[in-house]
């Protein structure tokens, strides 16, 4: 498929809708363990000529403009990247999600700056701003997306920080990216990004981009398919575990005595497994914390197989 088609055949193909629910291989994680489960499951697949085509496609005369929704003339546009690869030192992986078409004019006017708001416009096409906001006394370079672009934008920035490893950064990347695999973003990228993920919804085109590029690179991007996964990485969810109704949750080092259940499942222990808490054999698959009492217990494990194992856990108010 050539680009062209690509794009225009974006306007042909409806959208999938994204589902409401995480899916269950998320079930039980947070954190860190949630970001490296979201690489292992949504890395691209093909990430071949097709992409390297789409970041070169120098020869395109027509591309399907995400802000008007329409296929546009595209003499003078060409690719650039939503997390600029002067943010980081070596090669950028080419990765079709971070690609996104621009006029030459509005990419010198962004530069490589990070996103925010900005006070002072150097730039205003009506569509596009960029400028400097003052920022402890000293002015600052930002660019400001469309307003009806910006949940996209931060959508892109969650699935390529979490897709992709970390690599040392470049001064330029200080003010969005800390350079770790978790939580991979400054306070200050938290929390401009999920404002504008919340502020601005997914859409028929951004779903519609999504099923286009998984058809070529292998791979969706699950923060359009599933938004809440974003909460439980960065927003106000991040402290907090996924806990899918009726899909048993890994075991974690701390409960509560509100807590409904511990269910006895982890990913480490085979599902024959034989439990025993403080010394004593569990009939079931779960334990209840407010019948286990406040405080520290010891959870034992065996298997047919010999296998065996301890963990303690911990009951709080």
């Amino acid at each position: 498929m050539n680009i062209k088609a690509f794009l225009s055949l974006a306007l042909l193909i409806p959208p999938a809708e994204y589902a409401a629910e995480l899916p269950s291989q998320f079930n039980g994680l947070g954190g860190a363990s949630l970001r490296a489960a979201v690489a292992d499951e949504y890395s691209p697949v093909a990430p071949g000529a097709e992409v390297i085509d789409m970041k070169g496609g120098r020869d395109v005369t027509e591309y399907f403009d995400p802000f008007g929704g329409t296929v546009v003339d595209a003499t003078g546009w060409h690719y650039g990247m939503i997390v600029p690869d002067s943010w980081l030192e070596g090669d950028a992986p080419v990765d079709m999600y971070n690609l996104l078409m621009l006029s030459g004019e509005t990419d010198a006017a962004r530069k490589d700056y990070p996103v925010g708001k900005v006070d002072n416009p150097a730039y205003d096409n009506g569509i596009w701003r960029a400028g400097t906001t003052v920022v402890a006394g000293l002015p600052i370079g930002f660019y400001e997306p469309p307003t009806n672009f910006r949940g996209d934008f931060a959508r892109v920035f969650f699935y390529y920080v979490a897709v992709h490893s970390p690599r040392e950064l470049t001064p330029r990347g200080y003010t969005m990216l800390d350079g770790s695999m978790y939580p991979a973003f400054t306070p200050y990228a938290m929390t401009v990004l999920m404002d504008y993920h919340r502020s601005d919804p997914v859409s028929d085109d951004e779903l519609r981009r999504v099923d286009m590029i998984s058809s070529v690179q292998g791979n969706r991007n699950p923060f359009v398919d599933y938004p809440v996964l974003a909460e439980y990485l960065w927003g106000d969810r991040r402290d907090e575990v996924v806990e899918i109704p009726g899909e048993p949750v890994a075991l974690r080092g701390t409960y509560r005595l509100s807590d409904e259940r511990i269910d006895l499942v982890s990913n480490y222990v085979p599902d024959d497994a034989a439990w025993s808490v403080d010394g004593k054999s569990v009939a079931g698959n779960y334990l209840v914390p407010a019948r286990l009492g406040k405080g520290k217990h010891q959870l034992r494990y065996t298997t047919p197989s010999g296998a065996a194992g301890m963990l303690t856990i911990n009951i709080t108010d």
